[in-house]
């Protein structure tokens, strides 16, 4: 006759029960209480996933700074890294220089060209105001003057209209390219400034940082290197 004695459980195996009840519990307490965490790595989308949100970049270039470390605690809108930007600000300077000209010269084009139709626009000032735009004032206004005295040696009318004519068409097609100009460095200023804004990457939520790996020069660079 088989008998079974019953005995009590170890006092080990309670200990073990009690201990993962315990970590269960931890980790739900943990899980509604502490704010989300981020983790960043160096190409594709903000994509979350469960209470994890993966950072991501739509820029790929050299990282210049990294801001903050792993286990840092961010705001939403902090920034995190930024890629280096010297060549695109070197271009976007050269470019909003150049606007800055042709913006001169469409107005003395523009002045010139209501002169020409009648209005009483004043040529003759004092262009040192204008500080290093004044020599390109001075060349504007100096075909101008070659204009007029030509104009004024003229005898027949309608010579002095054929030419009339002539440098009114050459001060319109000047005025019509640098429009163009304009608008052609004005698009490019606009997409540099979107590529900017694409360089300097910032927190979507407000959380620590969970890890922060950025692939830089075919090596990965962790935020504490």
């Amino acid at each position: 006759m088989l008998g079974i004695i019953e005995r009590p459980a170890s006092r080990l195996a309670n200990a073990c029960l009690l201990l993962i009840v315990a970590s269960i519990i931890t980790i739900v307490i943990w899980a509604a209480v502490f704010k989300i965490d981020i983790a960043v790595t160096a190409v594709g989308a903000v994509a979350p996933k469960g209470d994890l949100i993966t950072l991501n970049s739509q820029y790929t270039g050299r990282v210049s700074e990294i801001n903050v470390k792993e286990g840092d605690y961010v705001e939403k809108g902090d920034k995190i890294l930024t890629f280096d930007k010297a060549e695109e600000e070197l271009s976007k300077t050269e470019n909003e220089y150049a606007l800055k000209i042709l913006k001169v010269k469409q107005l003395w084009y523009n002045n010139i060209y209501n002169k020409l139709n009648g209005k009483n626009i004043n040529l003759d000032i004092d262009v040192s105001k204008y500080g290093g735009y004044s020599k390109i004032i001075e060349e504007i206004i100096l075909e101008y003057q070659v204009y007029d005295k030509n104009y004024k040696t003229l005898k027949t009318s309608i010579e002095k209209s054929n030419y009339e004519k002539q440098f009114r068409l050459s001060v319109l097609e000047n005025i019509n390219k640098i429009n163009s100009e304009i608008y052609t460095l004005n698009n490019n200023l606009k997409k540099l400034n979107n590529q900017l804004s694409k360089m300097d990457i910032t927190s979507p939520v407000s959380g620590k940082i969970s890890s922060l790996v950025v692939k830089n020069n075919e090596k990965l660079i962790n935020a504490s290197d």
